[in-house]
């Protein structure tokens, strides 16, 4: 209901999310497995680019957030489906809601063996 504050809303702007058995939880990384994952856009840049395997000194972005980071590149907020690449991986956006970006899928391209 508008304008009504529950004690775990006032709970959470004091100690963060609080979690119960009727929320649904989004974790920051689904494994797709081949080197495909689903991110969250709320997924902190640091932690991208450890699951990447980017040095930090290398990644010349001001973004603290994936989706940040998606639009940062982008010069502008993307639409839904669309795809850019940046090093070694392709990077489609898969949800977007209230100007933000909140589900992206990268693909890491795959190695080749020339031994």
């Amino acid at each position: 209901t508008l304008g009504v504050v529950s004690m775990e809303d006032v709970l959470e702007q004091l100690v963060g999310d609080i979690w119960d058995e009727t929320d649904t939880v989004e974790r920051d990384v689904v494994e797709q497995g081949n080197g495909v994952y689903e991110l969250d856009g709320d997924m902190p840049v640091s932690e991208f680019l450890e699951l990447m395997d980017w040095d930090e000194d290398d990644f010349d972005f001001d973004s603290e957030t994936v989706g940040g980071w998606c639009i940062e590149i982008n010069n502008g907020f993307p639409n839904v489906n669309s795809v850019f690449a940046y090093e070694n991986i392709e990077v489609q956006i898969l949800e977007v809601t209230e100007r933000r970006v909140r589900r992206i899928l990268v693909k890491r391209a795959m190695q080749t063996d020339d031994n």
